[in-house]
């Protein structure tokens, strides 16, 4: 497995350049959008808070692609905290 950093610098602009409104976002068609869009939100939002806290931030994926942690935050002591992003309320207890 391979660490590496991810992410989008501002989900909002994103979805301003891909001419995504808050109608179009509500939308079932988007739903995909609005997840990739939401874990890059939550990802700017850790990063900011972990550089404040001299800790740093990667990601995580098995190299068949089939497993994968979203975010872990390495702090300056080795402390290591794993974070799975899921805007869904409905998950498997294998996507944990």
């Amino acid at each position: 497995m391979g660490l590496h950093e991810h992410g989008l610098a501002d989900p909002a602009l994103a979805a301003r350049l891909m001419n995504l409104t808050a109608r179009k976002l509500a939308t079932p068609v988007a739903a995909d959008k609005v997840g990739k869009l939401f874990e890059s939100l939550v990802t700017l939002t850790v990063r900011v808070i972990a550089e404040a806290h001299g800790a740093t931030v990667g990601h995580l994926r098995s190299q068949d692609g089939q497993q994968e942690i979203d975010l872990i935050v390495e702090g300056d002591e080795g402390q290591v905290i794993a974070i799975e992003v899921k805007l869904s309320p409905d998950f498997k207890d294998s996507e944990v």
